[in-house]
């Protein structure tokens, strides 16, 4: 089987968005949406746009923080790392807000796929923010 990785993320991301507007599972949402926006974003790299990660590195820097960009890549994706892998000892257990994550990730992995593909993007975009607002406004 060949697979598109462009077509590979999208899959993921849509699951990621189904089951987040479903109320699904929030470790699955994030480790989906994770690995989408890793896709989408080298992507854009290779298309030389600014992925999430890089406005984010760069928006930390305009503001002032002295961290390096290794730190504050290495931190956002704290959580997707830790929810994939079990290299370190000492990485048993993991303490965060499932829901601020998982909305976290669902934005960066739509933010990077606006950024190579705009036109399917915006759709699913709305369809998370509405869900986020009929949440909040509940």
């Amino acid at each position: 089987m060949k697979l598109n990785k462009m077509n590979v993320a999208r899959r993921q991301l849509e699951v990621a968005i189904e089951l987040f507007l479903a109320d699904g599972d929030l470790i699955s949402i994030i480790t989906l949406a994770g690995a989408a926006e890793e896709i989408f974003g080298k992507i854009s790299i290779k298309a030389d746009k600014e992925n999430s990660l890089s406005l984010m590195v760069r928006t930390h820097k305009t503001l002032g923080s002295t961290a390096t960009e290794k730190e504050l890549i290495k931190h956002a994706n704290l959580v997707r790392n830790s929810l994939k892998h079990a290299n370190d000892e000492g990485d048993e257990e993991i303490e965060f807000d499932e829901r601020q994550e998982a909305i976290s990730m669902l934005s960066r992995a739509l933010t990077n796929y606006f950024r190579v593909s705009i036109g399917d993007a915006i759709p699913l975009m709305e369809r998370v923010y509405k869900h986020l607002h009929r949440v909040e406004d509940a």
